[in-house]
């Protein structure tokens, strides 16, 4: 079990994962259904950075760019540059492709699974309601989060290969 819900997968090229260096995580069904979905076991919402970002439409178009995050695994298509014109473009896509159509499916079925999750969650603080975001018990939530994802200067375990580290830079680095 997993303490996050969500994630969101960011538009960078990693090929050790993805296997070449033009695929960005998000569009990536190596990273998003092998990795995360797969290998780490992670069954909640996965989101994508924003499809608005250069980082994406300077190489795909939108409604591409949309197809292939959910074919990768991806449930939330973040910022997207014209919401109306993309969700007509994927109801034309997921009418003329099955696996567009499965991908779509699966992830509506992950979303209701978590909208039926949280309208009945209750935390340690209470009710689920905004106003209980930032109690202790969802700091210390994010303490372990952040333990388990982020190597703070060492290498990564029992995530991604040992050849990954994170590292955080000190207060007074410049830039």
């Amino acid at each position: 079990k997993h303490d996050a819900d969500s994630v969101m997968v960011g538009h960078l090229a990693v090929p050790a994962l993805a296997g070449d260096r033009d695929t960005p995580a998000t569009l990536s069904p190596a990273v998003v259904s092998g990795e995360l979905r797969g290998r780490i076991g992670f069954e909640g919402l996965v989101s994508t950075d924003a499809l608005s970002m250069r980082a994406v439409t300077k190489r795909f178009p939108e409604a591409e760019a949309a197809v292939g995050a959910l074919l990768a695994g991806c449930d939330i298509l973040l910022v997207p540059e014209d919401p109306r014109k993309l969700v007509y473009d994927l109801m034309r896509r997921a009418a003329a492709y099955p696996a567009v159509a499965a991908a779509a499916g699966a992830s509506l079925g992950r979303l209701e699974a978590a909208m039926k999750t949280l309208a009945g969650r209750w935390t340690s603080c209470g009710p689920l309601d905004p106003a209980a975001v930032g109690c202790a018990s969802h700091a210390e939530a994010a303490a372990r989060m952040a333990e388990r994802c982020l190597a703070w200067g060492r290498p990564m375990e029992g995530v991604l290969p040992r050849q990954f580290a994170y590292f955080e830079p000190d207060e007074g680095f410049p830039g």
